[in-house]
């Protein structure tokens, strides 16, 4: 049976305050009213702490490049807080570990071991940059109530660098968007994850990852 193999993880931080800078001058607004401003726009609201984004290097263990190593990417797991991305990539993930469907460094691991490894992979977080590309995948809209989703998340990140075009899901056969952002900056980043993640559901991003991260 095959299973996902964690290869490396790395984070980095980015410190509420310049987060609130940076909201500050996309919405606009004098720095003591951002937090109202915001939740008047978007309905939820503005994180006033550091934000973290977390990467892992991950790989099938029945995937083999032309060199016949085990093929590998890194990938984009999210930004959020420090408590949101516990929750969301170590306890959510936890099920999977302790059914060795994910394995750190191909190795079995516990559910209590892989969320200790991840608090401490987020308490030690440096000062990485963020990936300058990301995008994500929705089914094209097949109903009213999906095409109102949609049409409102790309109303709410208009002032986003975002562009659209279509895919497919080759496995499934069913026809795809694909939702590139360029983000600025930290903010911009988590606002389009955040964004997204509440109309369709919390998903990982495709990247483009910083080079370093592989070396």
């Amino acid at each position: 049976m095959s299973y996902e193999i964690v290869y490396r993880t790395r984070s980095g931080v980015v410190e509420g305050h310049r987060i609130m800078d940076q909201a500050t001058t996309f919405m606009g607004v004098e720095k003591h009213n951002v937090q109202s401003a915001f939740y008047q726009k978007y309905g939820f609201c503005l994180p006033n702490c550091d934000l973290h984004l977390l990467y892992a290097e991950i790989g099938s263990s029945n995937v083999y490049d032309s060199d016949n190593k085990r093929a590998r990417d890194w990938v984009f797991l999210g930004v959020g807080t420090f408590d949101e991305l516990v929750r969301r990539v170590g306890i959510d993930w936890a099920v999977d570990i302790e059914g060795g469907n994910i394995q750190p460094r191909g190795r079995y691991s516990t559910a209590e071991g892989w969320i200790k490894k991840i608090k401490s992979l987020l308490r030690d977080s440096d000062k990485a940059p963020f990936p300058p590309i990301v995008s994500r995948k929705e089914n094209q809209p097949a109903s009213w109530l999906d095409k109102y989703h949609l049409e409102k998340g790309l109303s709410l990140l208009a002032a986003l660098d975002i562009q659209t075009s279509p895919a497919k899901d080759w496995y499934r056969d069913r026809p795809l968007l694909d939702i590139e952002c360029r983000p600025k900056n930290a903010f911009e980043l988590w606002l389009f994850h955040a964004v997204f993640n509440r109309a369709f559901g919390f998903k990982n991003l495709q990247a483009s990852i910083i080079p370093y991260l592989g070396e």
